[in-house]
């Protein structure tokens, strides 16, 4: 992570890590450019989630710019595979729990009948946390903890073992 720098006047400032060149890679963008949305929706990538292999079409900007998985994960400058290939493999991960992460870097909301209901599937919120904290959705991670917290106090309850239904 970049440091603070001093300039001759002793003035700090904290470089911004998404500042890019010309020649950037394409998970990155320029946050001061006049329509980010353009640079965010540029490249389809496929992430294959399970052991079943399932395919997900996402755009590679949009989850470069949402998980610093993804963008180490696509960078060439690394020479990882997945860069070459433009897919990302999570045989680890659930579609299910994948497809609730979808949602979140899409529109930063998890309103969805199975994640908010009159009994809340509190271990689907634990997994969907563990996908989120594995691929380093950070805001994902506050959100599903906000949600738990305000599933708790409207159910006025806390996990237990018939919250396990996936």
């Amino acid at each position: 992570m970049p440091g603070i720098s001093h300039d001759d006047n002793g003035n700090s400032s904290t470089p911004n890590a998404l500042t890019v060149t010309e020649n950037s890679y394409p998970c990155s963008y320029n946050r001061g450019s006049p329509s980010p949305t353009r640079s965010l929706f540029k490249t389809i990538m496929t992430v294959t989630v399970g052991p079943t292999e399932e395919p997900f079409l996402v755009h590679r900007e949009r989850f470069c710019a949402a998980s610093p998985f993804f963008a180490a994960a696509l960078n060439p400058s690394y020479h990882f595979h997945e860069s070459a290939s433009n897919s990302v493999s999570l045989p680890f991960a659930r579609p299910v729990d994948f497809e609730y992460l979808v949602q979140w870097v899409y529109t930063h909301t998890l309103d969805h009948e199975e994640l908010d209901c009159a009994h809340p599937a509190y271990f689907r919120l634990i997994r969907l946390w563990l996908l989120a904290d594995e691929l380093q959705v950070e805001s994902a991670k506050n959100a599903i903890v906000d949600t738990m917290a305000k599933v708790a106090d409207r159910s006025n309850s806390v996990p237990t073992p018939d919250d396990t239904r996936t």
